[in-house]
């Protein structure tokens, strides 16, 4: 829809326009998620509402104490990975296409048997840690929602990680019949810095040569 701008959907959180990932937001901590597209988006946000809109409510404190915890552990694993050619074979096929361009580090590698699986790798099985505890509850004059989490995922490629370390204190306070006070406030801390493994360049893992070795004698990778 634009050429200059971006083309994600406006994000409204709790009411206020939110310019934060939205895998900030801890699943948790949501009360209600709704969309609005077309005219009903433009109507109510304007042009901002052109790429759609994203509604989203976080959990609120009701009267009496509430306390939950919540805890998962998964496994990630990739299926379906392209069948390579091993290094005989690798060998084999460029023997017969272009035998004269086999190099002699590769006919060492072949007789050493030390021929490598550059995808199994770069591969391996991943985890997802997910943890948050909240407390909810209030009178009527004044509720609180109180909400912390923690989720650490490594996954499915060597080197790929992500860190979410979350608070959310939500607080309502009804002053008289008419004046109510609301703060709906979030702390994050995210750490994606993580660099996860290449498969699709000519430099990928499933490009590499497998009559090759990815470590030096001292354990340091070799660059290719």
């Amino acid at each position: 829809n634009s050429i200059n701008a971006s083309n994600s959907p406006l994000i409204i959180l709790d009411g206020s326009p939110y310019e934060g990932a939205i895998a900030s937001i801890p699943t948790s901590e949501i009360d209600n998620v709704s969309v609005l597209k077309g005219p009903s988006a433009t109507a109510i946000y304007g042009s901002r509402g052109a790429n759609g809109v994203i509604l989203i409510s976080t959990r609120q404190g009701g009267e009496g104490l509430s306390i939950t915890y919540n805890a998962s552990v998964e496994t990630q694993r990739a299926v379906n990975i392209p069948d390579l050619l091993s290094p005989e074979e690798f060998f084999e096929f460029k023997q017969i296409r272009t035998p004269d361009a086999i190099t002699a580090s590769e006919r060492e590698v072949l007789a050493n048997g030390a021929g490598v699986d550059w995808v199994d790798l770069a591969l391996r099985d991943g985890m997802r840690y997910n943890q948050s505890l909240s407390f909810s509850g209030g009178t009527d004059r004044v509720r609180y929602f109180i909400s912390g989490s923690a989720l650490n995922v490594t996954g499915i490629s060597v080197g790929d990680k992500f860190d979410r370390y979350s608070l959310r204190p939500n607080l309502t306070l009804y002053v008289n019949d008419w004046l109510t006070f609301t703060s709906n406030s979030q702390l994050v801390y995210g750490n994606a810095d993580g660099l996860d493994s290449d498969y699709g360049s000519d430099r990928g893992a499933f490009y590499l040569n497998p009559l090759s070795t990815p470590y030096k004698e001292d354990g340091t990778l070799n660059v290719y």
